[in-house]
């Protein structure tokens, strides 16, 4: 393990430890993390010299469906992408084209209204604070709103077809 203290005060950097494994750890000095569940937020172990304990190590894995639920143009839409380890922060990205007035926050939510319709295919990445990523493959469908008929008692209510 690299001495804490020492890299820090030569190399002006904070909050990392090298475990020999060949990663690097950065973590947030904001964040109260205890990845190795012993009782000791990360930050803290660092500061006095401990070793993070990695053993119980969770493979990051993105937990939505690879067919997300499709949408309609110019209505809202949101859909939240997931993990299976809330132990550290996670962050998400897109790789390809959103349609037209969607967007997808750094929480792995996709929202806003679609201006064009077509199937998208596009690649989700999350990654988190030690180093730990996914990456997903997904369909993303958007359609023309369908036009409605609501029927009340005898009558129903239709889009008039000729204006005379």
């Amino acid at each position: 393990m690299i001495n804490y203290n020492k890299l820090t005060n030569q190399n002006n950097v904070s909050n990392f430890n090298h475990e020999g494994t060949g990663r690097l750890i950065i973590l947030d000095p904001d964040a109260n993390v205890d990845s190795d569940g012993d009782g000791y937020n990360d930050n803290e172990e660092m500061a006095r010299g401990s070793k993070i304990d990695d053993s119980n190590d969770i493979p990051l894995i993105i937990s939505s469906d690879d067919n997300i639920p499709k949408g309609y143009r110019t209505l809202q839409y949101f859909y939240k992408f997931d993990v299976n380890d809330k132990r550290y922060p996670t962050f998400f990205s897109i790789s390809g084209s959103l349609p037209e007035g969607l967007c997808i926050s750094k929480d792995g939510i996709i929202h806003g209204k679609p201006t064009e319709c077509g199937a998208f295919r596009l690649t989700i990445s999350a990654s988190n604070q030690i180093g730990h990523f996914d990456d997903r493959i997904i369909e993303l469908s958007i359609e023309e709103p369908k036009a409605s008929t609501l029927t009340f008692g005898k009558g129903s209510l239709k889009p008039k077809e000729d204006a005379q």
